[in-house]
C-alpha cells in the first residue's frame, strides 16, 4: 500500500533528477478541444444507449464514462479514438458478465444502424470475440472514431490512475508517449 506509493514517488523523483535536461513539462490537463470532444461523445453514447436498451431516456440503469489515452491525457495526437465505457448497474454476476456485455453492444449496434443515425454514425462494427468485447463506430459530425465497451471498470480506473500519476509527475507523460 503506502510503502509502494512512497517507493514509486522516490523513484519518480530520482528519474526526474536524472532527466533534468528535459526542459518542457507536459500539462496533463486534457486540451479543451479534446475535452469537449470526449464530453460530446459521452453524451451521444448516453442518449443512444438509453434509447437502445431502455427504450427511453432513463439513464438510472447505467453510467457512461470515458477512458483511454484521451481521458488520461496521454494521447499522442488529437485524432485518437474516444474510448467510452457503459457501466451497468447493478453489475452482473461474473458468469453473466460476458453475455450481458455482448447483448448490450448488439442492441446498441442495431440501434445505431437505424435510419435516424444515417449521416451521424457510420462504420458500425461489433467485435464481440475480443477479450473486451466492443462496438467500433465513426461519429460523422464530430469526425472521430469511437470504441464503446460495457462494464470495463478496470479500464476506467486505470485511466484515472494514469491521469493522477501524470499530474503528479509530468515527466511520466513524456515517458509514456515514448513507450507508446
Amino acid at each position: 500500500g503506502c510503502s509502494r506509493m512512497e517507493g514509486l514517488g522516490a523513484a519518480l523523483r530520482r528519474m526526474s533528477q536524472l532527466h533534468a535536461w528535459t526542459t518542457t513539462t507536459a500539462a496533463v490537463t486534457i486540451a479543451k478541444p479534446e475535452q469537449h470532444l470526449v464530453t460530446q461523445v459521452c453524451s451521444f453514447v448516453r442518449s443512444a444507449t438509453a434509447q437502445a436498451i431502455a427504450g427511453s431516456h432513463n439513464d438510472d440503469y447505467f453510467t457512461v464514462e470515458p477512458f483511454g489515452s484521451l481521458a488520461s491525457g496521454l494521447a499522442l495526437c488529437s485524432s485518437a479514438d474516444v474510448d467510452v465505457n457503459i457501466s451497468l448497474s447493478p453489475p452482473a454476476r461474473q458468469q453473466q458478465q460476458l453475455d450481458i456485455r455482448k447483448v448490450v453492444l448488439e442492441q446498441l449496434g442495431q440501434h445505431l444502424q437505424q435510419p435516424q443515425y444515417a449521416g451521424h454514425v457510420s462504420n458500425v462494427e461489433l467485435v464481440l470475440n475480443a477479450r473486451v468485447p466492443l462496438l467500433k463506430c465513426f461519429h460523422v459530425g464530430l469526425r472521430c472514431n469511437c470504441d464503446i465497451v460495457v462494464n470495463n471498470c478496470k479500464g476506467v480506473r486505470n485511466s484515472n490512475m494514469l491521469k493522477f500519476y501524470a499530474q503528479e509527475q509530468p515527466l511520466l507523460v513524456h515517458l509514456a508517449r515514448m513507450v507508446k
